[in-house]
């Protein structure tokens, strides 16, 4: 029998589980300690810590499967060195993470027998359209659940589409923010080839031959240090216009500016005209 603690910080809810959302993530970053903890029995104020097997796994990346059950998004995870899938899903209103047990050819017998290893409290979603970041409990090895404030499902929109091709590369500067991955690449053309594989990733930033993909390049630092050496390079993916593009927008407002002036200035020579020739007619000046 699977009994269920709750941490009193469970009672918070957030915007995040609203079911208005449209806009669906491209990918979800589920995050975790490396221990689990939870409050020791008998009203005590320290922390017990207990660790979760499941954690190590299921961390990373999720990406959205075109597929859906019950008009639901579904995101998996396919570990690189087993084979083995892991899923982030709703099943009977919980959010749940989980592994296929199955491998059943459809993916709602799949998600049936799943095994789940990260659940959701029902105070922060229950019944929603997508999980919320907070929220999340992890399954002990005794089978009950217990919350965790250290586990996060971040989730991750789809860059700009009308920037089909990367910036230029930014020396001597480097990004602060979240990342999606830290890969190592022989070089700058590596490292941004494999952002524009996943259409969570915002920009690049390399050191030496440490490359890290970013789901943000909101945050510029640019160096002074070793300027020589150009260590830092950053690379974003959804380029501000160009230069030229910003001049011909301002040139093609200041046109239709000057056309409204000239017109407006032509009507008025026009009226005067009418008018002087009212008034030596006699008529009621207009």
């Amino acid at each position: 029998m699977i009994s269920l603690h709750l941490h009193p910080l469970s009672l918070i809810t957030t915007l995040s589980t609203c079911s208005c959302l449209t806009v669906v993530p491209v990918i979800y970053q589920v995050t975790t300690s490396d221990r689990g903890y939870y409050p020791v029995p008998h009203f005590s104020d320290q922390l017990q810590f207990q660790t979760s097997p499941h954690y190590p796994r299921l961390t990373g990346v999720y990406t959205r499967l075109e597929e859906e059950v019950d008009s639901v998004p579904v995101y998996q995870k396919v570990d690189l060195v087993t084979g083995k899938e892991a899923y982030l899903f709703r099943r009977e209103g919980d959010w749940l993470v989980g592994y296929d047990s199955s491998k059943h050819p459809l993916l709602s017998t799949r998600l049936h027998y799943a095994i789940p290893a990260l659940l959701q409290s029902p105070v922060f979603s229950y019944n929603t359209s997508l999980p919320s970041t907070y929220g999340w409990m992890f399954l002990t090895t005794s089978r009950e659940w217990h919350y965790d404030p250290m586990i996060k499902v971040i989730p991750h929109y789809t860059r700009n589409g009308s920037n089909t091709s990367p910036c230029r590369t930014e020396y001597n500067t480097d990004y602060v923010g979240q990342q999606l991955a830290r890969i190592s690449t022989a070089d700058m053309q590596s490292c941004v080839a494999a952002c524009q594989l996943s259409q969570a990733c915002m920009g690049v930033t390399r050191y030496r031959e440490n490359c890290i993909l970013r789901v943000e390049m909101m945050h510029k630092v640019e160096l002074t240090v070793n300027r020589r050496m150009n260590s830092h390079q950053a690379v974003r993916m959804a380029c501000p216009p160009a230069d030229w593009t910003v001049l011909w927008v301002m040139g093609m407002v200041i046109t239709i500016m000057l056309v409204g002036l000239v017109m407006a200035w032509t009507e008025g020579g026009r009226r005067q005209i009418r008018r002087k020739r009212y008034s030596e007619q006699g008529e009621l000046e207009i």
